[in-house]
């Protein structure tokens, strides 16, 4: 079951690592355009669809799916703060500091969770979730490096995904991971689109084209139904810290589709954060 869980979190780091891409594209060609509540929209799609087709075997009294509307705004906060972090800033770059959100959630999850990972595994996604956040300094010039705005977005926002992943972890280990994603989707939805309401953003682009990169920036639903998989039986200690490693896959996409180059030790921080993962696999 450990390889499983972490397969599990790899396979929602992949699908993060592409939603960050195309999330980035659409953010950049429009500037007044925040496209989080249509690729929300098009996630409940996707887990409508997914619960179609696998229907959970039970369903929680509603009073406990309204105690996830705090988890829901934590995340919509989270995403409204990170699109906003992706405009100016290079997707490399942010990509890994919103990657963070291992870091709150591991901490947390300790004495929270009551989850005690082994001596190696804890070592093994410390170095995971280090290498992760170094390979956003990697694509900075130390010397003129500046903690600039975008940068506390990104951070922001993984702080609050850190809090909110902690807060669902005793729902998706006792409920269907199909209501744990459903939920999750469908409160970040309704709260980020508020946001764009009151914010005065566009609520589609003006050019029909830019719907493309927003609506498959909706793999990101696909993602969290392998994150809540995983959830349902694996430490939230380490699948955090495992799936936190998607910023590898946004750099790869990144360097072949957007042209972003990669410095040499940055290199150094992928081979790590696999050393990391290979670390957690050990029980």
């Amino acid at each position: 079951m450990l390889e499983l869980g972490i397969l599990l979190g790899l396979g929602a780091a992949l699908c993060w690592g592409l939603s960050d891409l195309f999330a980035k594209v659409a953010v950049t060609r429009e500037k007044n355009f925040l496209p989080a509540h249509i690729t929300g929209f098009c996630g409940i799609i996707i887990l409508m669809v997914y619960n179609f087709l696998f229907p959970p075997a039970n369903f929680p009294p509603l009073t406990i799916v309204y105690g996830l509307l705090p988890v829901g705004f934590l995340m919509s906060l989270g995403w409204w703060l990170f699109y906003h972090s992706l405009q100016k800033g290079l997707v490399s770059i942010q990509s890994a500091i919103g990657a963070s959100y291992g870091l709150p959630a591991f901490l947390l999850g300790i004495p929270l969770l009551n989850e005690y990972p082994s001596i190696l595994q804890m070592a093994g996604a410390l170095l995971a979730m280090v290498s992760t956040f170094f390979l956003s300094l990697a694509s900075l010039n130390i010397k003129k490096m500046k903690f600039d705005s975008n940068a506390m977005l990104a951070l922001i926002a993984s702080l609050c995904w850190g809090i909110a992943l902690v807060l669902l972890a005793p729902f998706a280990k006792a409920y269907p991971p199909q209501i744990a994603v459903f939920s999750h989707v469908l409160f970040s939805f309704i709260f980020v689109t508020i946001f764009v309401l009151i914010s005065g953003k566009q609520l589609f682009p003006k050019n029909r084209k830019n719907f493309i990169p927003a609506i498959l920036a909706s793999v990101d639903s696909i993602g969290l139904i392998f994150y809540y998989s995983a959830a349902a039986f694996f430490y939230t200690t380490l699948l955090a810290p495992v799936s936190s490693i998607y910023p590898i896959f946004t750099l790869a996409f990144a360097g072949y589709f957007l042209r972003e180059k990669l410095k040499n030790y940055q290199f150094v921080s992928i081979i790590a954060i696999l050393i990391g993962i290979i670390m957690i696999s050990y029980p």
